[in-house]
């Protein structure tokens, strides 16, 4: 079982000028890098070295299971974020995102 972001948050940037419009594609092939400690509970206050993470669609997440011979017994979407502090501005909008899903893979 996954409990990951959705990648359609990883669209956005909360701490940008314009937190609500597009950022990046969905189809980026380029991984993300930053210096900034990754810290989900927002406490991050220093630099790190390099850390690089890779965008995948759902569509690539999905297959991945498929080709790796599991069949996808279950997909949910929430509202809500698994994500650093900073993404609870894309919690409870009335044109809601999908923050984050669960996908129970399993093997036949």
């Amino acid at each position: 079982m996954i409990y990951e972001t959705h990648p359609v948050l990883d669209m956005f940037e909360p701490q940008g000028e314009t937190p609500h419009v597009l950022q990046y594609s969905y189809f980026r092939t380029e991984p993300f890098i930053t210096e900034d400690e990754i810290v989900y509970d927002g406490s991050a206050t220093g630099k790190a070295p390099p850390s690089y993470w890779h965008f995948h669609t759902m569509g690539a997440i999905v297959t991945g299971c498929a080709s790796a011979g599991l069949q996808t017994a279950e997909l949910t979407e929430f509202a809500h974020s698994n994500r650093e502090v900073d993404y609870d501005i894309y919690v409870g909008n009335e044109a809601q995102l999908p923050l984050c899903y669960t996908l129970t893979a399993v093997k036949p």
